[in-house]
């Protein structure tokens, strides 16, 4: 038997597609029918500017809220998690401490389930814990084999349980260079429009004036948008490794402490978990989840820095082009 035959839904994963409609609901809409009002409005503060004055902006702050909402959901389900981990041990210690003899059976994982959602109304019936016993029992493994097997199918499940975070991470910014972008062609379309028609400097000169509010304006949509996404971005990328640190060494204690507890050599008390202790796990359990959290956000510095940098030629470009202009203007004759 192996862990791919294991039916058991990881307990600290809250549905995505729930905190994207609640915040739709409560963000999106409220934040859509601000843009469509301050759309007339010219005395908008440049706070109001950034987050109403384009059509992006509030589907960059839509997908920030859901994923803050996401995360807060995480971390409740991964304190209460762990407060079950906790009680549960101090069950599995009383029940073996009362019994008379080696020979009585050590008690079930229905048994231990039954105990705890008595004791914890709010625990999960997918504690990681009781799927440890849940899986011993059906398979009949021990020792190092049981544990590897464990280890690595508790360490993927916790890395997918983050990928629509990672997700929002990396689309944030995109939203942000796709607002760019849009502000840049739009400014473009203006001086485009400008100048076609004219033949005389001082009728470019003329159409240029007349145009030059609709090109700020985009130009503005253009910095705007990707300065929301870069700073919307930092705080989802320090909540997501923090707490991704958090829930890695929890496995890691969860891997000694079940190995020690349920082989009867266990001194360890179960306010630890509560209060994350740090523990030492042995290689061959902290191996599978050694993957550093840091990694996916190294992979988003270098792609928003990319995006950075693609922004920087647009705007060279686009400064390039006002110059050959002002020469232009400059170097005709007057009529």
């Amino acid at each position: 038997m192996t862990t791919a035959d294991r039916d058991v839904k990881y307990p600290i994963e809250p549905s995505f597609k729930a905190s994207l409609l609640i915040t739709a609901m409560v963000a999106l809409a409220p934040m859509m029918a601000a843009f469509f009002w301050a759309g007339g409005q010219k005395d908008l503060s440049r706070f109001s500017t950034i987050i109403f004055g384009n059509w992006i902006s509030p589907f960059i702050f839509w997908l920030f809220a859901a994923t803050i909402f996401y995360l807060w959901r995480k971390k409740r389900l991964f304190i209460v998690e762990k407060r079950a981990t906790g009680t549960l041990i101090d069950i599995y210690r009383e029940i073996t401490n009362n019994q008379s003899g080696e020979a009585e059976p050590q008690p079930s994982a229905n048994d231990l389930s039954s105990a705890l959602l008595a004791k914890e109304p709010d625990a999960s019936p997918d504690n990681l814990l009781i799927s440890r016993l849940k899986f011993r029992e059906q398979s009949g493994l021990t020792g190092s084999t049981l544990t590897d097997l464990l280890a690595e199918s508790e360490a993927s499940a916790m890395e997918g349980s983050y990928a629509m975070a990672h997700f929002s991470v990396w689309a944030i910014p995109i939203l942000g260079f796709i607002g760019t972008v849009w502000g840049i062609s739009g400014a473009v379309s203006g001086f485009s429009q400008a100048m076609s028609g004219q033949s005389s400097a001082a009728g470019i000169s003329e159409a240029l004036k007349e145009t030059l509010p609709l090109v700020t304006a985009n130009l503005a949509t253009a910095f705007d948008t990707t300065f929301l996404a870069l700073i919307l971005s930092l705080p989802l990328m320090y909540m997501i490794t923090t707490l991704e640190k958090a829930e890695n060494s929890y496995l890691k204690q969860l891997a000694e402490w079940s190995a020690q507890t349920f082989s009867g050599h266990s001194t360890a008390k179960s306010a630890d978990f509560i209060q994350n202790s740090p523990v030492q796990s042995a290689p061959t359990q902290a191996a599978p989840m050694a993957q550093s959290p840091q990694a996916p956000v190294n992979q988003e510095l270098s792609a928003l820095t990319m995006q950075i940098d693609a922004l920087r030629r647009t705007m060279q470009d686009l400064s390039q082009l006002l110059f050959a202009l002002k020469e232009q203007e400059i170097g005709s004759p007057k009529l």
